[in-house]
């Protein structure tokens, strides 16, 4: 289960399982943030876990284990890009004016 802070899962995140022996599973977590494997695979023990999400990548190295659920928040808020480096704003009047973003504007108050 791969989740936020909020306790909603969050999908599209590729998990790829690292086992003692090598070998990789790769796995996309669903609409609840679920990724599993059926029982019945026996892949043998994960060592590590690789998560990709957008242009982030998280090496995440475990206690071998070979069953069990692994529960996993993900701070979003690192994840999110920024509105803007730079914001350019006009003074008009009492109000700075945001060039280029339509009719916004912040407005000063006593």
């Amino acid at each position: 289960m791969i989740g936020d802070d909020a306790g909603y899962g969050i999908k599209g995140v590729s998990v790829q399982m690292v086992l003692a022996s090598g070998r990789r599973e790769a796995l996309r977590t669903n609409g609840h943030g679920y990724a599993w494997l059926a029982n019945d695979t026996a892949p043998g023990a994960v060592t590590t876990l690789i998560l990709k999400l957008a242009d982030h990548e998280q090496t995440i190295d475990l206690t071998p284990f070979d069953k069990g659920v692994i529960a996993l928040t993900v701070d979003v808020g690192q994840l999110v890009q920024p509105a803007f480096e730079t914001m350019s704003l006009t003074i008009k009047g009492k109000d700075l004016l945001p060039e280029g973003m339509g009719t916004g504007r912040y407005t000063r108050t006593p």
